[in-house]
């Protein structure tokens, strides 16, 4: 029988890639009023919140990011204002953060450490402010 030399680098180069993970986003539109298809805007300019804001705004969905893999807070929140911006909200509010603690959280807090599974966050339009 004879062997392909490029198998092996192959199968342990996908195993490498399989080992990294990625950061998937799925977005479900709001139903309702206001919550129409909006112009895309630059993810830069979008804010992140953690509670929503006071005064009015307009709800176009939920933006779910599914970890895979270890990624930094900020690599995860920069998917989902990436997200966010191709659906035209200027800003994202945390709805939940899926996170399973390690075991050593138990004993001892300060090596504790988490793997988060996914964020949901809901992408908002804020009313534009005027110019002073």
């Amino acid at each position: 029988m004879r062997r392909r030399p490029f198998v092996a680098p192959a199968l342990a180069l996908a195993s490498v890639l399989l080992a990294q993970g990625c950061i998937s986003t799925v977005f479900s539109p709001a139903s309702g009023p206001g919550a129409s298809p909006r112009p895309p805007v630059e993810p830069w300019t979008v804010r992140v919140l953690s509670e929503p804001p006071p005064g009015p705004f307009t709800v176009l969905g939920e933006i779910e990011a599914v970890v895979t893999g270890y990624y930094s807070d900020e690599t995860v929140v920069g998917r989902i204002r990436e997200a966010a911006a191709r659906k035209g909200a200027n800003a994202v509010v945390l709805v939940r953060d899926v996170s399973t603690k390690a075991a050593a959280a138990d004993s001892d807090p300060d090596i504790a450490w988490r793997k988060r599974h996914s964020l949901v966050y809901s992408a908002i339009v804020l009313p534009a402010t005027p110019a002073p």
